[in-house]
């Protein structure tokens, strides 16, 4: 991704906050056995053996932006309308820009025995992490640098950060008695992508002819200034790396269950050729014409983090965070309590989710509160069968209906700030024999079997035996013959 691109608005498009599906936990799915590894995807005595999963695991986005560039953003969404930037520099707020992937390629899960009801796992998944404050003025800039008719300072002062990799995970979980069990998630990280730009001191002044920018900051990627190409996004291990999550869960007499995660713990290790840059420098771009109304400036930026720059491996580290969360069943109605407190300066997060299920099929509605986002309402709808689980939901259902009717109808001015929209989705399959205790078994391995087993064939005696049959044979055949 070239550094001009990056601080531009498509920036949203490949940011990242860490998401949490929360009317998924405590739901029994095998998405949520991943990403709460102490928590179950098989029900004893009913439950298939195995439970798999290809392409359409899980796949979870979110896009969020907020500030004064919204409706500009929206009709480049909507209608592939130019970002009108300059009527916002009377105010040069900062715009938030973040977003949301999350997406489990591959999901496999074994129900390992009924005593400890052990499940191993294996998952591969790709995300990304990522926050960006970029200012009204740079979007000014994007539309054309003629809206500075005066020198302006702070121009480019933005922060963005985009990390992107793959997670290969193993799980583990047991019962240690009948109320208390730990379950564990080991990753293996591939970097995929890293990007991260720090501009501290920025100012522009109009030229005779053109203009000039100052820049003061510093630049971080695997990257360097290249574009992102497909087989960037593709597993590797240049950049490795670890995680873990760790999980306990205690259910109560009263029927309460408690479960606490200490989850993402890890970090990447980049590779030797990674750029690290700061930079100080007024560029005066030429080339300027009605076809490029900024000039070279991308071509001048790159040079300028090249001259400062230089390679090493340098380590990023994972958002971690602690989530403990408690449920009760009341007949077909399941109401579950969630607290995330999150390590990196985004605070705490409550939810309640109220399950209620009919039959096969499941219907959920949560509030979330946090304060970026304040209150928000989301909801799930889901046919979880004992082979099949197959939903769709949302955790911002007002904010994604908006969003939605403003890009059917083409129309930026539909919703309210901040801009949102969050959807989630998965199916998985369970097939296999059931996995259940002997007393209810309906079917047991050897039970009445026929035949002689092969190492009991394999015995003195029996060899005994195939030797005189044998022996009977022959002398019957010679017979025969004479």
């Amino acid at each position: 991704m070239r550094i001009w691109v990056f601080l531009s608005f498509l920036v949203f498009a490949h940011l990242v906050v860490k998401a949490q599906e929360t009317s998924l936990i405590h739901s029994k799915t095998v998405f949520d056995s991943f990403e709460n590894p102490v928590n179950t995807a098989f029900v004893p005595e009913v439950s298939n053996k195995y439970a798999v999963s290809f392409l359409l695991s899980s796949f979870s986005t979110q896009l969020r932006f907020k500030g004064d560039i919204e409706p500009s953003l929206k009709a480049f969404i909507f209608n592939r309308d130019s970002i009108k930037g300059g009527p916002l520099l009377g105010a040069n707020k900062q715009n938030e820009l973040t977003g949301n992937v999350n997406y489990y390629l591959a999901m496999f899960k074994l129900f390992k025995s009924i005593k400890y009801q052990r499940e191993i796992g294996a998952s591969i998944q790709f995300r990304n992490i990522g926050n960006a404050l970029v200012p009204n003025s740079t979007f000014a800039f994007l539309d054309s640098y003629k809206n500075f008719n005066s020198p302006y300072a702070d121009v480019f002062n933005s922060t963005a950060l985009n990390q992107s990799f793959w997670q290969f995970g193993l799980t583990y979980r047991e019962n240690y008695n009948e109320k208390l069990a730990f379950g564990a998630k080991l990753s293996f990280l591939s970097g995929a992508t890293y990007h991260q730009i720090d501009i501290k001191e920025s100012a522009i002044r109009l030229l005779t002819k053109g203009y000039e920018a100052y820049f003061n900051g510093s630049y971080q990627s695997n990257l360097g200034t290249d574009s992102v190409e497909i087989k960037n996004l593709l597993p590797n291990f240049k950049n490795p790396g670890m995680a873990i999550t760790l999980g306990s869960s205690y259910a109560f007499k009263n029927g309460m269950y408690v479960t606490a995660h200490l989850k993402d713990l890890g970090f990447i290790r980049w590779n030797k050729n990674a750029v690290s840059s700061t930079f100080s420098d007024t560029l005066t771009p030429t080339k300027i014409d009605t076809l490029i109304p900024n000039g070279n400036i991308r071509t001048n930026l790159n040079r300028m983090i090249a001259t400062g720059a230089h390679l090493g491996k340098f380590t990023s580290f994972l958002p971690a965070h602690l989530q403990i969360a408690a449920s009760k069943e009341f007949g077909l109605y399941k109401p579950v309590f969630v607290a995330t407190q999150y390590f990196d300066g985004r605070g705490t997060q409550l939810a309640l989710v109220n399950n209620f299920r009919t039959g096969a099929f499941n219907f959920a509605l949560n509030a979330q509160y946090d304060k970026p986002n304040g209150l928000q309402f989301g909801g799930l709808v889901m046919l979880q069968s004992l082979t099949t689980e197959l939903y769709l939901g949302s955790e911002k259902l007002l904010p994604s209906y908006y969003f939605t009717k403003g890009m059917l109808n083409k129309d930026a001015n539909i919703g309210r700030s901040p801009t949102q929209m969050n959807i989630f989705m998965g199916l998985n399959i369970k097939f296999g024999r059931k996995v259940q205790s002997d007393g209810m078994a309906d079917f047991i391995d050897g039970l009445n079997d026929a035949e002689t087993g092969f190492v009991y064939r394999l015995s003195n005696k029996e060899r005994k035996a195939v030797r005189k049959e044998a022996a009977k044979n022959t002398k019957k055949a010679n017979k025969r013959r004479n």
